[in-house]
C-alpha cells in the first residue's frame, strides 16, 4: 500500500485573487467541505500564489 501526504491535488491557473477571497467563504463552498471533505479528511493543506 503507496503511503501519501496529500491525496487530491486542484489547480486554477487563471484566477482573480478578490474572485478567490469571496469563492472560499460561499456558502455553497462551505456546505460541500463541511460534508463531502472535512468529515473525511484528517489535515489538509492549502496554498494559492502567483507567478
Amino acid at each position: 500500500m503507496l503511503k501519501h501526504n496529500r491525496l487530491v491535488f486542484l489547480c486554477r491557473s487563471n484566477f482573480i485573487p478578490e474572485a478567490l477571497k469571496e469563492y472560499s467563504k460561499h456558502p455553497e463552498h462551505v456546505a460541500v467541505a463541511d460534508s463531502k471533505v472535512r468529515p473525511f479528511t484528517a489535515s489538509r493543506a492549502c496554498l494559492d500564489f502567483e507567478i
